[in-house]
């Protein structure tokens, strides 16, 4: 994901009009499927011309492969700039959930893409490979397992199992988000209270003290 506040002007209109594409494409992945939406409808959605659009992209294919490996840039993206940005466990965890739920709310179509791809359940138009989720995966993952023994040593949090601890996490944070997106009870409005509910239950469990 390009930081589009250091792109000069066209730069950040190329950017612009490349992400309008993905966002109307994914819109129509999700309302019609792959194989029922086309490209004039992506064009018609996305109020551009046909033209435009090949500009971008070859075909559909090459519009799906860029959705799914550009939340998967900006999520490596967001906890590496939350990495940089906090000290403690609990802070980084704070932070980072609370960027992921916004950012996830704001491209609900193409995060949900995303989902059914990985998870079987949509269609699968292109052949991502596994190599590329695992390498960006197995990075995110570094940061957080590296945070957590950092939180055990600094005796942040108590002496668990890191591993544990990282499953327990994206387990509990992913899916939730992801289901609420589904259920379409999560939205700019209520992140706060969303992100809040997660992160009580992961510092502090459900029961009475």
């Amino acid at each position: 994901m390009e930081d589009i506040n250091k792109l000069g002007r066209k730069e950040r209109e190329r950017l612009q009009r490349k992400q309008e594409i993905q966002k109307s494409a994914a819109r129509l992945f999700a309302e019609k499927g792959f194989t029922n939406a086309t490209l004039e409808d992506i064009a018609t959605s996305s109020e551009f011309g046909i033209g435009t659009i090949y500009n971008y992209f070859q075909n559909k294919e090459e519009i799906f492969r860029s959705i799914i490996e550009s939340i998967l840039d900006s999520n490596l993206e967001i906890i590496s700039a939350t990495e940089s940005t906090t000290t403690g466990l609990v802070d980084f965890l704070k932070a980072y959930t609370r960027s992921v739920f916004y950012y996830f709310v704001d491209k609900r179509d193409e995060v949900l893409l995303l989902v059914s791809y990985f998870t079987g359940i949509g269609e699968k138009p292109v052949h991502l490979g596994q190599d590329c989720f695992r390498e960006k995966n197995c990075q995110i993952e570094g940061v957080l397992r590296k945070r957590i023994k950092g939180g055990i040593e600094s005796r942040e949090i108590r002496n668990i199992n890191p591993e544990y601890f990282l499953y327990i996490y994206h387990t509990l944070v992913f899916p939730y988000v992801t289901t609420q997106l589904k259920r379409k009870v999560l939205n700019s409005s209520n992140i706060d209270e969303h992100v809040n509910f997660v992160l009580d239950i992961l510092f502090n469990g459900i029961l009475i003290k």
